[in-house]
């Protein structure tokens, strides 16, 4: 949207005279020859010889158009710029605020994409895990996440430990918690079938583990 459309119906400049779609002049492109549309104030202003962002382009590369500064330009260019530190090409180690560049990783040693991290995305995961980790409940944790904590530690055995049935997956195996307290102590649980769970869970003296 050009600067200054009429957004509320008031008119904010754009629809000037000399801007109006009537009043617009036809020119010829310099490069292509294909006539085109554009405002007088672009004339006026030394524009509106291109029809297009590619044939201004084009005009570059054949020599219709050059980007130079007038000597006199170039004179007044470099008296501000003498004693500029920023022109003097200070770059990396040379520059005056250089410190060393970008940190690395604590643990592995590895270049950091911030400044302002500390570990990489590899080592955080590891470093903020369990106890580290900021959303840790310790024992009040959840049933469903405390059975995640222990299939994450001890995996999913496939064999009943009492029945001896093998070759189990999925629904038909479970982590059984020994003292029913669901305690986050690796060693207070073990694997039992879904037959050998309920029976478990109804009289644990038959049971010698």
């Amino acid at each position: 949207m050009p600067k200054g459309f009429p957004k509320n119906g008031i008119n904010k400049g754009w629809f000037k005279k000399g801007n109006r779609a009537e009043e617009r002049k036809i020119r010829s492109c310099l490069v292509c020859q294909k006539e085109f549309q554009t405002h007088p104030c672009f004339i006026k202003n030394g524009q509106g010889r291109f029809c297009s962002i590619p044939c201004a382009k084009k005009a570059v590369s054949l020599g219709l158009v050059k980007h130079t500064l007038s000597p006199n330009a170039h004179k007044k260019m470099s008296e501000m710029m003498k004693g500029n530190k920023f022109a003097l090409g200070l770059d990396g180690k040379k520059h005056w605020n250089w410190k060393g560049g970008r940190p690395k990783c604590i643990d592995c040693k590895k270049q950091l994409g911030s400044y302002s991290s500390t570990r990489c995305h590899s080592c955080s995961g590891k470093y903020l895990s369990e106890e580290n980790s900021p959303v840790w409940r310790g024992a009040k944790v959840s049933y469903r996440s405390l059975h995640r904590w222990v299939e994450k530690h001890l995996g999913h055995p496939d064999t009943c430990k009492h029945c001896g049935r093998s070759n189990l997956s999925g629904h038909l195996i479970h982590w059984a918690n020994k003292s029913h307290k669901y305690k986050r102590n690796l060693e207070d649980w073990l694997r039992l079938c879904v037959k050998c769970h309920k029976q478990y869970d109804g009289d644990i003296s038959k049971y010698n583990f």
